[in-house]
């Protein structure tokens, strides 16, 4: 997964490498708190998934678990 984090305030794109990843439809962090995603894109192999990534200026800083559904 990278990148392994990103600065309250910003955007970016999170890109999750692995296997028989096609049918994910969508990212979640847990906490939630802060942060929103767009739509995830699978590539057509099914090994990287990608989703944008916003940060909100006022997000508690930590550490959060990734779900994808």
């Amino acid at each position: 997964m990278a990148p392994a984090g990103l600065p309250v305030g910003t955007s970016g794109t999170l890109l999750v490498q692995g296997y028989a990843l096609n049918d994910v439809t969508a990212v979640s962090f847990t906490p939630a708190a802060g942060v929103t995603f767009g739509t995830p894109t699978v590539n057509a192999a099914g090994t990287h998934v990608s989703v944008p990534i916003t940060v909100a200026a006022a997000a508690p800083a930590g550490w959060r678990e990734v779900t994808l559904n």
